[in-house]
This record gives structure tokens, sequence and C-alpha cells, in this order.
């Protein structure tokens, strides 16, 4: 059932507990606003848009409090990305995180802190992995370089506390210190029966998801299936 066909090209949803029962915050870049979805009468609300300087809004990510992180990024226009906050009683600070390299698309909240990844040219040869304190904020640093986190493609964070990155090809699951930034390799997503190489695209998921048990799931477009992993 298409419940929200006024949707632009949404580039995360997700439920913002502590606002209204049955309302979904998403996220849509094309649009440059994030905003509220109520699923019982199919209304809409802004939360921000581009005259709170937001760009192209990528992720969202919440954490025990309620704050809302978001990745606000200038796809093609080269510009770094940053990462804001808006709090349920409305504050926000555009500005919260900043200093991600442009392309930056994806964020998990871990150990205290937020690690990010970027999409774009290149991303075969490596994607570095930059993160920031969850709690300050500031100017990001380098946590994972290119040439050791290899491609990847999207990174997550469990309920039970892990962070996770996945590689695009092999669909490689590598666990991710947030801390220190060592990776390791954790499991695989690649379906037995996928064709890799030419006319192939191998694992290719650009978001995880999470059950609650910690079970990984990846809606994957090059396998062409929804993919779940065991914890």
């Amino acid at each position: 059932e298409r419940v929200h066909p006024e949707a632009k090209e949404p580039s995360q949803v997700l439920l913002w507990a502590g606002r209204g029962p049955g309302e979904l915050t998403i996220a849509d870049c094309v649009e440059a606003r994030i905003y509220t979805f109520a699923l019982l009468d199919g209304s809409t609300s802004d939360l921000l848009d581009a005259s709170d300087g937001l760009s192209c809004p990528t992720d969202l990510v919440l954490d025990a409090g309620g704050t809302l992180f978001y990745v606000s990024t200038d796809l093609g226009g080269g510009a770094p990305s940053t990462v804001g906050t808006l709090e349920l009683d409305g504050t926000h600070d555009p500005s919260f995180a900043f200093g991600f390299p442009p392309g930056t698309t994806h964020a998990a909240l871990a150990g205290g802190r937020l690690v990010t990844n970027a999409i774009g040219p290149g991303m075969e040869y490596g994607v570095d992995l930059y993160a920031v304190d969850a709690e300050s904020g500031g100017a990001a640093t380098l946590l994972v370089p290119g040439s050791t986190a290899g491609p990847v493609a999207s990174v997550g964070a469990s309920p039970r506390g892990g962070a996770y990155v996945f590689r695009f090809g092999l669909g490689e699951i590598l666990e991710l210190d947030p801390a220190s930034g060592d990776l390791v390799r954790f499991g695989s997503a690649l379906l037995e029966d996928t064709l890799l190489g030419e006319g192939g695209m191998g694992a290719m998921a650009f978001s995880i998801a999470f059950q609650e048990d910690g079970t990984m799931l990846f809606a994957d477009p090059g396998q062409g299936a929804l993919v779940l992993v065991a914890p």
C-alpha cells in the first residue's frame, strides 16, 4: 500500500520516539527538508528546510535522549558535509559537527561517537571513515583511512551497541571499534547465487537496519534481495 504518494525522494525514514504516535520523520534530499508524516491522516509538517541551512539531508540518527542527528551534504557541489542536531523542543544546531568529506551520506551512533562514510566516484578504491564525539560535536577527525576501510557502502549501529560497516561487491561485514577504528571481519551479506564480475553487481546495500535482537537487514539492489544476517 502506498501511504505517502507525495514523497519526492526520501533518503531516510524513522520513528522519532517522543513525537506523535504513528508519526514518521522523513529526510528528503531533493526537497532539502526534514518533515513529519502522520500515518493516520497523511498530514505533513516541516521540521527543517533550506531556510534552516539544510542542503541535502541524507541520514537521520537518534540517540537515547531523543536528540535527532542529521547529515547535510552538498551532493555534487564539493562542499564539506555537516551534522546538525534537532531536539524535541525545537532547539536546532545546524553546525553541531563539521569537517566531513563532501558526499558524506551515512552516519551511525555507537560508543558515544558518530561514525560516517561517504559515497561517490572512486569509492571502489576505499572510503575514509570519519568520527566525532556525539556529546560535544565539533570538528570531525579521520577514524579509518580508505586504504584500510575498503569500499564501504554503509555504516550502522546495532541496538546491542556494536558498530558495523558493509563493503559492496563481496558484501563483507566488519565490526568497527568506534574509539580505535579497529575492524574485525564479522560475516558476509553475499548470497550464494549472486553473480560477480562482468554482468553482475555483487552485493550493494547502501543502508543497514537492525531488528531488536541484532539481526541485520540489507535492502540490496545489487542482489535484488532483502538479506538478513544473524547477530
